[in-house]
């Protein structure tokens, strides 16, 4: 049986937030949130393996500012997190600024579940490809500082194969238990 991966949805509309559940259904485990201020503060390294992200929270808003500003707080708790932007006001301009911002894709509602599923499981591999060179960049540094230097987080909570694999790596700091080749690494997520 497939792990699933899992996702971090922030939606407002629960009607849509159920229809992105069902169309994920045996391919993602999904975790709503209505508004990006209802996340867990702290919110945990490596416990999603990519995110989608709706763009307004409030029927009122538009301008696609809330979403971009919940890019930047995602990002800054977890560089590696492949981000996928959802709105029904889509235009070049907010689409270019969440890429710049750093969204991996974006996608107009009403969606295509194909597209949908397609547009997920590249997130999740980026995730993890960007995972995997975050922990041999970690490596690398390790291994050229003086022993002890690494900062070891206390614990890390993780909710897939591959995250953990990446909490462990850093968990370890510089004691990796077996140095993998990037092509090792990758196949084992």
């Amino acid at each position: 049986m497939e792990t699933l991966c899992r996702i971090l949805l922030i939606e407002d509309d629960a009607a849509v937030a159920e229809a992105i559940r069902l169309a994920l259904r045996g391919i993602a485990d999904v975790e709503t949130f209505a508004d990006p201020g209802t996340l867990p503060v702290p919110l945990t390294l490596g416990l999603y393996d990519a995110a989608l992200l709706d763009m307004n929270f409030r029927p009122d808003q538009r301008d696609g500012n809330a979403g971009l500003d919940a890019i930047d707080r995602l990002r800054a708790v977890d560089p590696t997190l492949a981000i996928v932007m959802l709105t029904v006001f889509g235009g070049v301009a907010i689409a270019v600024e969440a890429l710049k911002r750093g969204a991996s894709d974006f996608l107009l509602k009403p969606w295509r579940n194909d597209r949908l599923v397609e547009a997920i499981r590249a997130a999740v591999a980026l995730t993890a490809r960007q995972r995997a060179g975050a922990a041999m960049s970690l490596d690398s540094r390790c291994a050229s500082s003086t022993a002890g230097s690494c900062v070891q987080p206390a614990s890390i909570t993780c909710g897939s194969v591959s995250s953990c694999r990446f909490s462990a790596a850093l968990i370890a700091g510089c004691a990796w238990p077996k140095r993998l080749t990037h092509h090792e690494l990758v196949a084992s997520m």
